[in-house]
């Protein structure tokens, strides 16, 4: 029976083998979560997202072969998955009711060869918001994007897509500013235009190597013949994990990282097998690298542990007594429970800590050309040095389209102390992009500096009517001990055409 299941797991992989990767706020990572805590696909990786349609067909290709097994809720959502990713759609020509409600992926066009396919589907994202706050003299916005997206896939290893659209915004500038895909934008931020644009693409490969960001612009002022100097500095991240499954029930993964800008691609970077740690200092230390270990332990079906211990600077010498407090001892640290029990198999669970140390994610530098930033916004979890979290959230899947999601954060910060210009006074490890300088005390205490206390409750709802469409609603409580430039109440509703 063994072989026969193995089998027919090969056959479905190397049939619908695709490296195309699925966005991340998919749904069927959701699904796949639940699924893999409950301990029926032990071997699920989700540390790294968006994953290939490969590796999520595989997973539930790994499902269907213990359909038997699973409760009737992971049965229902199985089901509406198979058909939107392991079953081919053999309709023919184009039909909008099918494009926006049926299970199987549709495509306004599409053309396939020997080895490759081509397909062209339209982009449309209507979201309208506003905000609960008697200091905002008009409180409510929305914004339509529209435009294209082109997808070439090549065998089952390369993937290539383009996309470009156009953006109107309408109703306050503030409440649609909270918005980050139009507050990043240079044109509705810079110019005070009501309209934005963007174009994305890029080459997915299963196993990408290095990759780029951005930093934000700095102008030069120049002369009235000249004009001002628009310049930004070139930034590159490069990132690499391993992992072992020791069992079904423990994974173990090594992974680095770094961050290097004001240059070309690094072929130092480029070498997984290589201690970028040291690469990084016998490049004179221009870099920002980091090391880190991620562990996970499933004691039984139904409840997963997981760890993850970052390394910012490398000093074993600080851990301990007398030395813990030194701005040296950088580092972060998560710890994440799960749980996914059969008697409530529809509801899943979490409580997790995050800790990180003064100064951690920063670096000696200008700006924040070596910060883990991407045009200013953090890579990873919005939280800034010097900080603690405690982060409890559910989920329960009413149907397979329909999700609830409750979401409560506690964050405890040590921010550094400004004047009322903005310069800084004291400088306790609390910034992304201020790393130590003369202002620093050898001594970094744990939240040090101005105390912030931050609360914030988000109630969500994901609907899926179709593989190709999907709306999302929600609304967001925040309380704080300082100001900030963010509503105490935020509500939304949005939908989108393939989860753009």
């Amino acid at each position: 029976m063994k072989k026969v299941i193995l089998l027919t797991f090969l056959f479905i992989s190397s049939i619908f083998a695709q490296s195309e990767p699925v966005n991340s706020e998919h749904p069927v990572y959701s699904f796949l979560r639940r699924a893999s805590v409950a301990g029926f696909i032990p071997y699920y990786d989700d540390a790294i997202l968006p994953k290939s349609k490969t590796e999520i067909k595989k997973n539930l290709s790994e499902l269907l072969a213990v359909k038997n097994t699973l409760p009737v809720s992971l049965v229902e959502e199985l089901s509406f998955y198979e058909e939107m990713f392991l079953l081919e759609n053999k309709s023919e020509g184009f039909k909008l009711g099918d494009y926006l409600t049926s299970t199987k992926p549709s495509h306004l066009f599409k053309h396939s060869g020997e080895n490759y396919s081509v397909t062209m589907d339209p982009i449309l994202n209507l979201k309208a918001h506003g905000v609960g706050d008697d200091s905002y003299s008009n409180t409510s916005a929305f914004y339509l994007r529209y435009g294209g997206f082109a997808r070439f896939n090549y065998k089952n290893w390369l993937s290539a897509y383009l996309i470009a659209w156009n953006g109107n915004a309408y109703g306050s500038r503030e409440v649609n500013s909270i918005d980050n895909t139009v507050g990043q934008k240079f044109t509705f931020r810079k110019t005070g235009l009501n309209h934005f644009d963007g174009t994305e693409g890029g080459i997915f490969v299963e196993h990408d190597i290095f990759g780029w960001l951005i930093t934000p612009q700095f102008i030069t002022p120049g002369d009235s013949i000249s004009g001002d100097n628009k310049n930004r500095a070139e930034k590159y991240t490069a990132q690499n994990r391993i992992s072992v499954n020791f069992s079904k029930r423990f994974r173990l993964s090594v992974w680095q990282s770094v961050i290097y800008s004001n240059r070309g691609v690094d072929l130092a970077y480029l070498n997984p097998f290589l201690f970028w740690e040291s690469a990084q200092r016998s490049l004179e230390d221009l870099d920002n690298s980091f090391i880190g270990l991620d562990v996970r332990y499933k004691p039984f079906n139904g409840m997963e542990l997981t760890g993850s211990l970052i390394f910012d600077d490398i000093n074993f010498e600080f851990l301990q007594p007398g030395k813990f407090q030194k701005f040296n001892n950088r580092f972060s640290f998560m710890g994440v429970f799960s749980t996914s029990r059969e008697f409530a198999n529809r509801l899943t669970a979490g409580l997790t800590y995050y800790f990180v140390r003064p100064y951690t994610f920063s670096h000696p530098g200008k700006g924040e050309n070596l910060a883990y930033t991407n045009n200013s916004f953090p890579l990873g979890i919005d939280i800034k040095p010097n900080s603690e979290m405690i982060n409890f959230h559910v989920d329960y899947q009413f149907t397979p389209r329909l999700r609830f999601s409750m979401d409560i954060k506690h964050i405890r910060h040590g921010e550094n102390v400004y004047d009322n210009l903005g310069n800084i006074q004291q400088n306790h490890g609390g910034s992304f992009y201020i790393s130590t300088n003369i202002l620093s005390s050898e001594d970094a205490w744990f939240l040090a500096g101005e105390f912030q206390n931050t609360t914030t409750v988000e109630f969500l709802l994901f609907y899926s009517p179709g593989a190709n469409t999907f709306i999302k609603a929600g609304y967001i409580m925040n309380k704080r001990n300082f100001n900030a430039p963010l509503p105490e109440n935020y509500f939304y509703t949005s939908i989108s055409l393939l989860y753009f």
